[in-house]
């Protein structure tokens, strides 16, 4: 499945459940080559990535990149387009998602740990 970097040489945890907004998500991983290298399934609230023969960095960045589609689930109707210009939207956005992203990764320590290696 996923093995250890060459610099750590110990296999990470990989986390298998994280919690935003009180509400439980899941990780599967799926031992198998997929048409993309995860999928955000909203309806369900989990996270699928495949990981067969993709670097552990990129399995990494990919929760993450998958995490962000949980976090901006729901704070896209609450960004305004027509009346923002590009650094208006741009602060709306990083105002929404950073404490977000923030509270994930300060409630789940196996997630951070597993996605930043602290």
């Amino acid at each position: 499945m996923i093995k250890p970097s060459k610099k750590s040489q110990k296999a990470p945890v990989l986390p298998t459940q994280f919690i935003h907004d009180g509400m439980v998500w899941k990780i599967s991983y799926i031992p198998e080559k997929g048409e993309c290298l995860g999928e955000t399934h909203l309806n369900i609230n989990e996270i699928r990535l495949w990981v067969k023969g993709i670097p552990e960095d990129c399995v990494r960045e990919t929760l993450q990149h998958e995490i962000l589609h949980v976090v901006l689930r729901d704070c896209m109707f609450m960004i305004n387009e027509s009346n923002a210009t590009p650094y208006d939207l741009e602060e709306s956005i990083i105002r929404i998602t950073s404490p977000r992203l923030f509270a994930i990764m300060s409630q789940n320590p196996i997630l951070r740990e597993y996605i930043y290696g602290r």
